[in-house]
């Protein structure tokens, strides 16, 4: 047998358990979809004439026909009159028996008596809607909205404009909003009636005949406009808010100038959404876009595209100069792996070539505060792989799954730690900062009624795994209101920013987490530190970490746990019991004291929903640091990876030619305060949990090796190498949620809000006490990973398995992970958020603003 051959029979068992650390063999784990639009042509002012006659309401909803429409996708309209002190009833809906040819119920309105109402059309679980003033007229009506429409999806009520335009030069003007002002029917207009002017702000100056609303002084950093329009006696009001200094952004290159091409930033008032390409562009009868002079056609007036198209590749991927207007900036977290591969890289020739980079990319670098309007900026073009790859799944079936290009900018995260040769043979790479869509620079920003997506991904949160983060926040005071944000690796990512807020958004469609927290403070061990640890023997020795780990009597502890392929201690034992309390002494043995409440992240979750993630709706993250990460033991692990530097292409490179040392670091804590209505829409079972998008892996390399005999032997094993053998969260989670009555016995799901990094010490944190929906919040469980291990069954091939999930504890360290339930009473089962309780949450002032 080959050398290489020899050491991956023994290193097989630590490969494949790092790998199981943090990723999961949900695999291709497909989901139900909701709607990601709904699409009319109605106006923000529709007049609806008394007449006697019916009126049909026209709406659609758009979504991915390729994948399952989940249950609660049909589109309800609901009507109430705009004034709530306004009892009289202005008109009613009326809905059809039967379900029409897109699966909906027809709505009808009729028009009774004279009077504004507003029409929302939502899907029927609420996660979506749009609506409009209905104006009931029985002879004439007055409308004013503006010709570039407003996105009708907003949260916060009020509309937001800036002080200025970009002007053709580049240079910034006094904002003129082209208006349309309107008399129906037009026959009412004549020489003895005329639309008038009845009264108007002083910040503005409203032009009737040239259809212009023309921005004058603005002195408060906001502050209220308004005009009234007069016919025949009849007054329609307009109002909304200027922004000083405020930019009013209708194109990309508008965009642009206000973020990433803007050394300080300037202050953004969208008036446009930014779509991907097929949500922009106009399509044929087929379904493809539409071209005019080499460029996609716009379809609708209020949506421009995000990116300059520049055609296809060759190989039918779409091309954009995304590289040459994103943002660029190094690297906020830790890079002592970087650090220390990149040195080793740069004095080899051999490796020269694999230097990495410790640059991020954001599509937009957003410095100063961004009014979004309810309008939406998808990072598809950007985030999204832009090729595909046909594969045979399990059950035989084919299947296609995005696959990164060379054109794609976001490939990933940056790595924390990798096992291999990252750039040629990375067997396991822990993930570090992504990209993201939105990178908030700075303190005290807002971010206000912005619908932002990283992707228009298929039916499966693995499509998500190179997407990227979608609001990252590197900043102190920065908040987030009114927001819908979704369809990312991570959706916001908060890492040592202070006294942050998410007040009243929805945060959705997470590979990971709706909301990451963590910190960039790392410090290695106190492996200085005195301490008391106990042998197998039971005596205690109080020495230092670094003199234990050192120690015969340490490594004889590792050793001891970890047991052998032939010979694994497990069950009510003396030897298990001894091993168990031996490795208690090393857990949290190096913890830093000042540090258990030194938060370096303070985010405030209040009035907000989030729903639907691959693992949990928010995630606190840590450090590994376990004996590997710290010096490579046990020492047999160490040495049998040194044999994997072989040469094994024939340039010489080598499987593993590196590893870093010093890897186990202590980070800093994270609180979260929940507050007010807040609550968390993530009901699953526990089998459909995925844990990808934090691990790199790619065995590819080390099988190549392999001598047919070694195969043949691992074929004969009767257990899947799927990650949930090799790393039983799953299983020790199903055993959890049982024992402690978190799983609802009718629908088997779970709900579990919040999840803490094990392995390493995590004293990140929850502060609740001013969270109105407590209640059926059941509270923290912990998941012993170590004594879970120990005590379950080594009978027949279950020693190989408990040899590997226990070399995993040798790199995450020994610290309970730690999860946080509601109750199983089944108060969150098949329910979801209600995008119209946002509104009425924001419609009530409180979180204006």
């Amino acid at each position: 047998m080959k050398k290489g051959g020899l050491a991956f029979l023994l290193l097989f068992p630590f490969a494949i358990s790092l790998l199981g650390v943090v990723t999961s063999s949900g695999g291709f784990q497909r989901i139900e979809k909701d709607l990601i639009g709904i699409e009319w042509d109605y106006a923000p002012q529709v007049g609806f004439k008394i007449q006697g006659e019916k009126v049909k309401l026209i709406a659609h909803g758009i979504y991915d026909k390729t994948c399952a429409l989940a249950y609660g996708n049909d589109l309800v309209w609901t009507l109430q009159n705009e004034d709530p002190n306004d009892e009289e009833v202005h008109a009613t809906l009326e809905k059809s028996t039967k379900v029409n040819d897109e699966g909906n119920f027809d709505y009808y309105l009729l028009a009774l008596s004279e009077g504004d109402v507003t029409l929302t059309v939502a899907n029927a679980k609420g996660t979506l809607s749009k609506s409009m003033t209905g104006i009931i007229y029985k002879d004439f009506a007055v409308t004013v909205a503006p010709k570039v429409s407003p996105s009708q999806s907003n949260i916060d009520p009020s509309l937001y404009y800036g002080e200025f335009d970009w002007g053709s030069q580049g240079q910034k003007r006094k904002a003129e909003i082209d208006y349309s002002f309107s008399v129906f029917p037009s026959s009412s207009l004549n020489e003895s009636a005329s639309l008038e002017l009845a009264s108007c702000s002083d910040n503005l100056e409203v032009d009737l005949a040239g259809g212009k609303v023309k921005v004058k002084n603005v002195v408060e950093d906001v502050e209220e406009a308004s005009f009234v329009l007069s016919f025949k006696g009849k007054k329609r009001a307009t109002s909304f808010r200027l922004v000083k200094n405020g930019i009013n952004v209708y194109t990309y290159s508008d965009l642009l100038k206000c973020t990433n091409q803007s050394e300080d930033g300037e202050i953004v008032c969208l008036r446009r959404s930014f779509e991907s390409l097929s949500r922009y562009a106009e399509k044929d009868e087929k379904g493809n876009p539409l071209f005019e002079g080499g460029q996609p056609k716009q379809a609708k007036d209020n949506v421009a595209l995000f990116g300059n198209f520049q055609g296809y590749s060759s190989s039918g991927s779409p091309l954009y100069s995304f590289a040459s207007e994103v943002y660029s900036h190094p690297t906020t977290m830790d890079t002592s792996y970087l650090d220390q591969w990149n040195e080793f890289a740069s004095g080899d020739p051999l490796y020269a070539d694999s230097v990495l980079s410790k640059e991020v990319y954001a599509g937009l670098r957003v410095q100063k505060d961004f009014y979004g309007n309810g309008y939406t900026i998808s990072f598809h073009n950007l985030a999204y792989p832009y090729g595909t790859t046909t594969i045979l799944q399990e059950d035989g079936t084919a299947a296609s799954i995005p696959t990164l290009t060379k054109e794609n900018l976001f490939r990933g995260p940056l790595l924390t730690y990798c096992l291999g040769d990252p750039t040629r043979f990375p067997l396991i790479g822990l993930y570090g900062e992504d990209n993201a869509g939105i990178y908030v620079d700075g303190d005290g920003i807002l971010i206000n009624d912005l619908v932002a997506k990283n992707a228009d991904y298929g039916d499966s949160f693995t499509f998500l795994k190179y997407c990227g983060t979608v609001v990252d926040l590197h900043g102190d005071g920065i908040t987030l209101a009114n927001c819908q944000l979704s369809s990312g690796k991570n959706v916001v990512r908060a890492f040592s920013c202070k006294d942050a807020a998410i007040v009243n958004c929805l945060l959705s469609n997470a590979l990971n987490f709706c909301l990451d927290l963590g910190s960039d403070s790392l410090e290695p061990l106190q492996a200085e530190k005195k301490g008391s640890y106990l042998d197998l023997d039971g005596a205690v020795h109080n020495v230092s970490y670094a003199d234990w780990m050192a120690s015969s009597k340490g490594q004889d502890v590792l050793n001891g746990y970890l047991g052998t392929l032939s010979s694994v201690s497990s069950g009510d034992t003396e030897s298990t019991k001894k091993a168990e309390k031996a490795i208690e002494s090393i857990a949290s043995s190096t913890e830093r004291e000042d540090w258990k409440r030194d938060y370096q992240t303070t985010v405030t979750l209040k009035d907000s929903y989030l729903y639907k993630t691959g693992v949990s709706c928010v995630g606190f993250e840590n450090s590994f640091h376990g004996p590997f990460l710290y010096n490579a033991s046990p020492t047999q692990i160490g040495s049998l990876l040194e044999m994997l530097s072989i040469p094994i292409d024939g340039e010489g490179h080598s499987l593993i030619p590196f590893i870093p040392k010093g890897m186990a670091l202590q980070m800093k804590p994270s609180l979260l305060k929940v507050e007010g209505k807040t609550d968390f829409y993530d009901d699953k079972k526990v089998s459909d949990i995925v844990l990808e998008g934090i691990l790199q892996q790619d065995f590819t390399g080390i099988i190549s090796i392999l001598p047919d005999d070694l195969k043949d032997k691992l074929s004969t094993l009767k257990k899947s190498l799927g990650i949930d053998a090799i790393f039983p969260l799953k299983e020790a989670l199903s055993e959890l949620v049982v024992s402690k009555g978190f799983q609802n016995a009718e629908s088997g799901t779970v709900s579990m809000p919040f999840s803490y990094y094990g392995g390493g010490i995590n004293n990140s944190a929850l502060e609740l006490s001013r969270w109105d929906n407590f209640l059926p919040y059941a509270g923290e469980a912990k998941e012993d990973l170590v004594h879970y291990y120990l005590y379950r069954n080594s009978d027949g091939q279950e020693r190989y398995w408990n040899f590997l999930y226990r070399i995993v504890t040798m790199v995450t360290g020994f610290d309970d992970f730690r999860f946080g339930f509601y109750d199983g009473s089944g108060s969150h089962v098949g329910l979801s958020p209600n995008v119209e309780d946002l509104k009425k949450n924001a419609q009530q002032g409180g979180v204006a603003p």
